[in-house]
């Protein structure tokens, strides 16, 4: 009977350590604005020739989009206080994270937590910008206020799917509560039109690799990126293009 007990007060703790975790830091009513998700670009082709055309906009890819004559390294990496609502999305990785989109309808990806990955991120994007290279754009709020957002929203996301209740939870999260998160991360995406086929999202270095026109006297010509970005700014090994 002790043992008994014992595992319902365990059960009943485990509940109410996740329902806190699920709910919202503070109650008030959704912001005013227009937060519906402004949807990028579409790159429409046939399922059918998705991953052949994929393979060949990788081929003709660029390393550098233009060599600056004195490269000028933006430093302004704060921005002021932003306001969003959440997305719900299943969590991927093991950074703390989640979506949310702005008034206006832009979607940033917010990180969040004490994490030498976040630093690491924001100045590695932007020596790469200032040295011409494409990349996503990353900065540092003081707060960021997200209406719908679970008080741990990327643990709260990962215990829902786990759990198989993705399906109830709402897309936009809750309607009534918001969380702020201190010094959080903010990546907007780099312009452009995104290589997506089927379930392959974005790229990896060793598909570079595998493309012949991509070597250049018979070594890969992306090396000293992939060196600086991942030796350099991210050695836990996280820096991704």
């Amino acid at each position: 009977m002790r043992w008994l007990g014992l595992t319902g007060a365990a059960v009943v703790l485990a509940g109410l350590t996740s329902a806190w975790v699920i709910a919202t830091e503070h109650q008030a009513p959704p912001p005013h604005g227009v937060f519906a998700v402004r949807h990028p670009v579409a790159w429409s082709v046939s399922t059918a020739r998705a991953p052949e055309l994929r393979r060949d906009a990788l081929r003709r890819a660029q390393l550098r989009l233009a060599m600056p004559e004195r490269p000028v390294l933006d430093l302004a990496v704060a921005e002021p206080p932003l306001t969003c609502r959440f997305l719900a999305k299943a969590p991927q990785g093991t950074t703390p994270k989640f979506d949310c989109v702005l008034d206006g309808g832009e979607v940033i990806k917010v990180k969040y937590g004490r994490d030498p990955e976040i630093p690491a991120e924001v100045a590695a994007t932007r020596l790469l910008s200032a040295l011409g290279f494409p990349a996503d754009r990353m900065s540092i709020v003081s707060r960021l206020r997200c209406h719908g957002c679970p008080r741990y929203p990327f643990m709260a996301m990962r215990l829902i799917h786990l759990a198989g209740a993705s399906a109830w939870f709402p897309p936009r999260g809750y309607e009534d509560g918001y969380s702020d998160f201190h010094w959080a991360a903010v990546e907007r995406k780099f312009s452009g039109v995104a290589i997506e086929a089927g379930d392959d999202e974005g790229w990896g270095w060793w598909e570079l690799d595998a493309t012949r026109s991509n070597r250049v006297s018979g070594r890969p010509r992306w090396t000293a990126t992939r060196c600086v970005c991942s030796r350099r700014f991210s050695p836990i090994g996280t820096c991704g293009p």
